[in-house]
């Protein structure tokens, strides 16, 4: 989602502050709320299938907003032992679930402590994305897996899309509405293709074992509200997502769609 500020006043205080403060916005919501949005549904049904699988015994959630991601994984895995960190103290108290307030760059635990690690929609939030790559190579055990999501550059197509579209169309709301209500600001320090995402992960510590696209679906901008609420109508049945998550394992596997989802996953292992 869009939002409102002088981008000249980017920097880590500032959106350390800002992510604290900020109200209505995407990792503040509750879990419901934040499943409602399908391209929030479909990354955590593939981040949290591909933890199931591996069954592991400890889980790190790094940049875990609100907490939903590691309350999820608390669920579905009792015996796991899960912790969420945040820049911002967002996280609602979930049992089972230790949350800690802290920079992913200097995640607060030694080295090989968790089987699997979670990072989903963060890198991108960062100056020096390397450094936490390197962190969440240093945190996972041998043998365990790293499950990272990110926006795609190459999406069809979103605020940050390679062809501009979405974000001329933001620009033409926002003359149409007075130049204040709609922008195209956004905190995405970091905007890079699914294959430049991949150098960066394999250059700082981690080896990517397998990657796929995620919501094959066209970008559909908040202000077209009435369309933005079909999307959410659409996705809302159970059979849909099915339905959509197997389109998108056969679609994802032609190299043009690959690389065209909303996001795109990745799922490393620790670099020997």
């Amino acid at each position: 989602m869009p939002i409102g500020f002088d981008p000249g006043e980017i920097s880590p205080e500032f959106l350390k502050k800002y992510y604290a403060d900020s109200k209505g916005m995407p990792w503040q919501a509750p879990k419901e709320e934040f499943l409602r949005d399908p391209a929030n549904r479909l990354r955590v049904e593939i981040l949290v299938e591909g933890i199931c699988a591996e069954a592991p015994a400890t889980a790190l959630d790094a940049g875990c907003g609100s907490g939903v991601i590691a309350s999820i994984i608390s669920e579905k895995l009792p015996c796991c032992s899960v912790s969420g960190v945040d820049v911002a103290p967002l996280a609602r108290p979930v049992p089972g679930v230790d949350f800690k307030t802290a920079d992913i760059a200097a995640l607060p635990f030694g080295d090989n402590s968790f089987d699997a690690v979670v990072c989903s929609e963060v890198l991108e939030h960062l100056f020096d994305p390397a450094e936490a790559a390197r962190e969440i190579a240093r945190v996972l055990a041998p043998g365990g897996s790293a499950f990272i999501t990110v926006p795609n550059l190459f999406s069809l197509d979103s605020i940050d899309g390679a062809t501009g579209a979405v974000s001329a169309l933001y620009k033409t709301a926002e003359r149409a509405r007075g130049g204040d209500n709609v922008s195209t600001h956004t905190t995405h320090i970091t905007r890079m293709s699914p294959k430049r995402w991949k150098g960066l992960l394999e250059g700082n510590g981690l080896s990517v074992a397998s990657d796929a696209p995620v919501y094959l679906f066209p970008y559909i901008p908040y202000f077209l509200k009435v369309a933005k609420r079909a999307e959410f109508s659409l996705f809302a049945a159970d059979s849909v997502v099915t339905a959509w998550r197997e389109f998108e394992r056969r679609a994802g596997k032609l190299p043009l769609l690959k690389i065209a989802g909303q996001f795109h996953f990745f799922r490393c292992v620790k670099k020997k």
